[in-house]
């Protein structure tokens, strides 16, 4: 709301708040149990404090409470500290460039610093007195692998920007791209007073989005095709220096995650979540800067954003409920242990943890050192569940007894049962 007020007034401010709360990417992350919204909403506050310091405002407060929560916000998400670099860097850059501000620049700099370190070192303390993951190994690992693999990344940036859909890079940039410049189109032509075919243009545009979701839901990866009205916000510059530091640190900071992000990742995503923050920063100024565009391309552009999310809404649902049925069956198994091939399936069991022995075993060898954690527990079955129909072979001491065929979100699965 701040954002979206400093970029177009309190009219436009409330309306970002009440579609980026329910009509937004960010809404999907919300429904869950994940630190996706909490991190962001972090991110996303240090940003507006900055851009309040920008605009004017006293430095000392503002700019050790938007340290603290990047602070805060790096304890959840590793991309905190790409924003945390663009954004605090950057407001410093812009205050001394402002009448040459060194000491405000320097002031900002340095408080943002003491309020960040002051929760990632409670956290730290508080990971090594528990005895839990380090994030900042977690941190650390991240950067030693940034920039590896340059092409996969290339390839992966162009599904987080723009895929209606998981799928092959040609497929994704044709048809992401398309819709893209359908509303890029509609929006240049609007503003050069031609309404009628912006209009045409944009219902073009939610055509392409209107076949791809008749095809079943699933994953937009795209943060433009999450979210179209993004778009408006780089086509219609906001007028204030605040907001468009806003805007700078939301497009900065994009190849930077995109350099550091794991890979892998890009497809069964939501609008790039490790670019979140910056398409809710998107979000907040395209809806100030559709108040400048006609009202059938304003309510176009809105609507589409908000009926785009509400698939996903629909998607999170559809998806919950198919793992449920899925750790319903994988619970009632006669085996003692579930060994499941894929490292990160189980995690979605939630309560089912409780109600059973688990193993992940993602390579071969892994597998091997699952078997003999059975037998060393002095378990005597477990099923192996994977994506392959053929069951493994070759498992010391262990003996196929059946398979049997389950799927999650369409998927496939296979639970080949043995004996020891």
């Amino acid at each position: 709301r701040s954002l979206a007020a400093r970029a177009g007034g309190e009219r436009p401010g409330w309306l970002a708040f009440w579609v980026i709360g329910l009509g937004s990417p960010i809404a999907v992350y919300a429904l869950d149990f994940w630190e996706h919204a909490p991190g962001v909403a972090c991110i996303v506050g240090a940003v507006a404090l900055l851009a309040a310091v920008v605009d004017g405002a006293p430095v000392s407060g503002r700019a050790m409470a938007a340290g603290a929560l990047l602070g805060l916000g790096a304890t959840m998400r590793t991309e905190t500290f790409v924003y945390a670099l663009v954004a605090v860097g950057g407001g410093a850059i812009v205050l001394l460039a402002q009448d040459r501000a060194l000491r405000r620049s320097l002031q900002l700099g340095l408080l943002a610093m003491v309020g960040f370190a002051g929760p990632w070192l409670a956290n730290t303390v508080l990971e090594r007195a528990l005895g839990g993951n380090s994030r900042g190994s977690r941190v650390s690992s991240t950067a030693t692998s940034a920039f590896a693999n340059p092409g996969q990344r290339a390839r992966e940036a162009v599904t987080t920007l723009l895929a209606l859909r998981p799928g092959a890079l040609g497929e994704v940039a044709l048809i992401g791209g398309l819709a893209a410049a359908l509303i890029t189109a509609a929006i240049v032509l609007d503003r050069r007073g031609d309404g009628r075919r912006a209009r045409v243009v944009l219902v073009a545009a939610a055509g392409i989005f209107a076949l791809t979701v008749a095809g079943g839901l699933g994953f937009v990866p795209g943060l433009f095709a999450a979210a179209p009205i993004a778009w408006a916000a780089l086509l219609v510059l906001p007028e204030r220096t605040g907001a468009r530091f806003a805007l700078g640190v939301a497009v900065a900071a994009f190849p930077l995650v995109v350099a550091f992000q794991y890979l892998g990742g890009a497809g069964p995503q939501w609008a790039g979540r490790y670019a979140l923050a910056s398409c809710t920063i998107l979000v907040a100024l395209g809806v100030a800067a559709v108040q400048h565009l006609s009202r059938e391309v304003r309510v176009g552009l809105l609507a589409l954003t908000v009926l785009v999310s509400a698939t996903g809404v629909l998607w999170l649902g559809e998806r919950s409920r198919s793992f449920d049925r899925l750790f319903d069956q994988l619970v009632e198994r006669p085996e003692d242990v579930i060994v499941a091939r894929n490292g990160f399936l189980i995690r979605e069991g939630g309560s089912a943890y409780r109600q059973r022995l688990w193993l992940s075993a993602v390579t071969d060898a892994d597998l091997d050192r699952a078997v003999a954690v059975v037998r060393d527990s002095h378990h005597h079955t477990f099923a192996v569940l994977d994506e392959a129909p053929s069951a493994p072979t070759r498992l010391d001491g262990a003996r196929l007894v059946r398979t049997d065929r389950t799927s999650v979100v369409g998927v496939p699965l296979y639970l080949h049962s043995y004996v020891l």
